[in-house]
């Protein structure tokens, strides 16, 4: 894996309980797709948490958070 991309790369969650999918594709160096699978995280889980599957959801009004995707 050369690159990763995740999509959608922006987000706006309008309320408590919003919630939003993402996904992400890995390349490799001749730039072809890889299937693989992501490890999520959030800088702010109390704020914006993600599960397994890429399924963000706020947690509160206001607040932002960075999703982070780890592949292989």
């Amino acid at each position: 894996v050369i690159r990763i991309e995740i999509s959608p790369g922006g987000l706006l969650l309008a309320s408590v309980g919003d919630s939003k999918q993402l996904s992400v594709t890995a390349f490799d160096s001749n730039g072809n797709t890889l299937s693989v699978t992501a490890a999520w995280e959030s800088s702010q889980p109390e704020v914006v948490s993600i599960d397994e599957t890429g399924i963000v959801t706020a947690r509160v009004a206001e607040g932002s958070s960075q999703i982070v995707a780890r592949v292989g």
